[in-house]
C-alpha cells in the first residue's frame, strides 16, 4: 500500500510539473515543481525508480538552464553534475540523453560554456566522454557519432575502422555562448581529441543542404585532455587556411635583390648596353680625328 501511495504521489507531482513551462513567468514556480518531482521520485522503490527514470530525465538540466538565465552559475553547475549522475545510473552518457541528441548536445555545450566562462571552472571536467576545451575566446566541443549518418543522410565511403565526429565551435554572442560553426570529421576510430587530429575527411553542407565531403591533408594538433588551447587553429580552420595559402601563391611576385642585379637582368639587355657603349666610343674617336 505504501509503495502504491508513493507511486500516486509521484504521478501527481509529474502531472503538476508538466503543467509548468520552463519559460513560465515565474522561474521559482518551475523550480519548486521540479524539486517536488525529484523528491517524490527519490522515495520510490528501486524498481519503480528505474521504471519512471525517463520521466525525470533532463529535469536537473532544465533547472541548470533556469539558474544560468538568472545568473546563478554555481547552482547551474551543481545541477549539471546532478543530471550527469542521474544519466550515468539510469540513462547512459549525458551527450546522448535524448532521442533528438544532436540538438540536445548543442544545448548542453552552450550551457557548459556559459557556466565555465562565468565560474572559471568546467563542472564536467574529466566526467564526460566528449571533448570540451577552451579555445581562444571561445570553446570547442566534439562528440563521436553513434552511426554513419548526419540527420539521416549517410556519409559515403565510411570505412569499417573509421568513425564520425561532430565538432562545434562556440563563441560569445549577446552575453551568451552559442555554436557558431559545425563540422563533421571522418577519421580512424580513436579517442578524442586524437581522432580529430587524424581526420582524413571533412563533411559540411552547402547552402542548398547538400552534403559536401572533402579530403583533409593536414589537421593541426588540438590540445589533449588536461591541456588548454592557446588559440591554436583546429581542424575546422583547414579550409580557410588552404584558401589563404592559394591566394598567397597566386599573388606571389618576383623580388629583385639589388646586390645581385646581374643575375636578374636578361642577356639581351646586356648586349644592347654593350653595343651602345661601343658606338659612343667610335663616335668620340672620329670626332677627335676631325678636329686634328
Amino acid at each position: 500500500m505504501l509503495a502504491r501511495a508513493e507511486d500516486a504521489e509521484f504521478l501527481h507531482a509529474l502531472n503538476a510539473y508538466r503543467d509548468v513551462s520552463i519559460t513560465a513567468e515565474s522561474p521559482d514556480n518551475y523550480l519548486n515543481m521540479s524539486d517536488d518531482l525529484i523528491d517524490k521520485w527519490s522515495k520510490l522503490e528501486e524498481a519503480d525508480k528505474v521504471r519512471w527514470a525517463e520521466k525525470i530525465a533532463l529535469v536537473h538540466f532544465r533547472k541548470a538552464q533556469v539558474f544560468a538565465n538568472s545568473k546563478m552559475y554555481e547552482k547551474a553547475a551543481q545541477e549539471l553534475l546532478n543530471e550527469l549522475d542521474l544519466q550515468a545510473v539510469f540513462g547512459g552518457k549525458l551527450e546522448y540523453a535524448t532521442k533528438t541528441s544532436d540538438s540536445f548536445f548543442v544545448d548542453l555545450v552552450e550551457l557548459q560554456a556559459q557556466v565555465t566562462a562565468e565560474t572559471g571552472n568546467d563542472p564536467l571536467t574529466s566526467k564526460v566522454d566528449y571533448y570540451f576545451k577552451k579555445d581562444g575566446d571561445g570553446f570547442v566541443a566534439a562528440r563521436l557519432e553513434l552511426g554513419d549518418d548526419i540527420a539521416g543522410i549517410t556519409v559515403p565511403n565510411l570505412g569499417r575502422d573509421e568513425a564520425l565526429a561532430v565538432v562545434h565551435r562556440l563563441i560569445r554572442k549577446d552575453g551568451k555562448f552559442v555554436v557558431s560553426a559545425t563540422k563533421w570529421l571522418v577519421a580512424p576510430n580513436d579517442e578524442l581529441p586524437d581522432m580529430m587530429n587524424e581526420a582524413t575527411r571533412e563533411v559540411t553542407f552547402d547552402t542548398n543542404g547538400m552534403m559536401v565531403v572533402r579530403r583533409v591533408e593536414v589537421a593541426p594538433p588540438l590540445p589533449k585532455a588536461g591541456e588548454e588551447s592557446k588559440g591554436t587553429t583546429g581542424p575546422s580552420d583547414v579550409a580557410e587556411e588552404e584558401s589563404s595559402a592559394r591566394l598567397a601563391t597566386d599573388r606571389k611576385e618576383i623580388e629583385v635583390d639589388p646586390t645581385r642585379s646581374d643575375e636578374k637582368i636578361p642577356m639581351s639587355t646586356k648586349l644592347i648596353a654593350v653595343s651602345v657603349l661601343i658606338a659612343m666610343s667610335i663616335g668620340l674617336l672620329m670626332l677627335t680625328k676631325r678636329r686634328n
